[in-house]
């Protein structure tokens, strides 16, 4: 079982905020993972850093809207 950040179920999208915790080796094996089973699940995972919400969050939110139809 995974806990998602934020999920979209109409647009099939989580979008994951990694921070430092992300980091690690073994963080990093788990995120890929994750994304594999996400996408096993058809639903497409996009990463974003904590330092990307803190100091650009109008780039952040345009990442975001580019996945919806």
């Amino acid at each position: 079982m995974y806990i998602l950040d934020f999920y979209c179920p109409a647009e099939r999208l989580a979008v994951e905020i990694d921070g430092d915790s992300h980091t690690t080796e073994e963080a990093r094996q788990h995120d890929v993972e994750r994304d594999a089973t996400m996408t096993q699940l058809c639903i497409h995972t996009l990463r974003i850093t904590n330092y990307e919400v803190e100091t650009d969050i109008e780039a952040v939110l345009t990442k975001i809207s580019a996945y919806f139809n």
